[in-house]
């Protein structure tokens, strides 16, 4: 057995190696296989006999653009390549068969505030015109890295709308300091969108950090900054 992660799987080396192999005799197991729907990995993957992708969400929705804005073409050669979904294990039998916990999901609507919802109604707006010109015509490369990245600024701005912290500040009021035990706190990976009330630079996780503290939650950060002993 051989584990690689994709980053190798694409690489000349492990590739060199792939090609010497009999591929009547090899079966590719791909975890999170929605991953290899992308163009560079889906080309490295081998012409192997037998093939397995395993992943909790195979494929992008269509409204999940801060990933691709193209996930057909990602759905299209994930289906090529591994076949149609054969089998399906829902949350739901999960839980009925006790691998996961119950648990209970509470949704707290916020809303954009006026500005937020005029950048997003203007990042729309150009969204859908290369949406629209795609329908008709090919788009160019410049036009695609374009939607790109006006399809992550839109995730952004969603990610970091101001409401969403005076909605978690009114939940944190409600917890006596006995209820607080253990709690997990996921924050968007952007920075905060409202300019005026504090720092333009400041990320969303600072922002999350200084509602808790303000409420009497002490907390601690885990991301790609900290070291293995902070997270130990």
């Amino acid at each position: 057995s051989i584990v690689v992660v994709n980053r190798t799987l694409t690489g000349e080396a492990f590739q060199s190696c792939l090609s010497q192999l009999d591929q009547t005799k090899v079966m590719l197991i791909g975890d999170e296989c929605h991953n290899l729907g992308a163009e560079k990995i889906s080309q490295a993957l081998p012409d192997c006999c037998y093939r397995l992708g395993l992943s909790a969400t195979p494929f992008r929705s269509d409204e999940d653009e801060i990933d691709s804005p193209f996930p057909d073409i990602a759905k299209e050669r994930i289906l090529n390549y591994f076949g149609s979904i054969v089998c399906q294990y829902t949350l739901e039998q999960a839980i009925l068969d006790q691998v996961l916990a119950e648990y209970n999901y509470y949704i707290i609507p916020s809303y954009l505030t006026d500005e937020e919802q005029e950048k997003y109604d203007a990042l729309s707006a150009e969204i859908s015109q290369i949406l629209v010109y795609q329908k008709s015509s090919t788009i160019s490369v410049e036009q695609k890295n374009r939607l790109t990245i006006l399809c992550g600024q839109r995730s952004m701005l969603l990610g970091g709308a101001e409401n969403k912290y005076f909605a978690l500040n009114n939940l944190l009021k409600q917890f006596n300091p006995e209820e607080r035990k253990h709690a997990i706190f996921y924050c968007g990976v952007g920075r905060v969108n409202n300019a005026d009330l504090v720092d333009s630079e400041e990320r969303n996780i600072e922002r999350v950090s200084r509602v808790l503290n303000s409420n009497g939650w002490k907390s601690s950060r885990f991301t790609s900054s900290e070291s293995n002993k902070e997270r130990n």
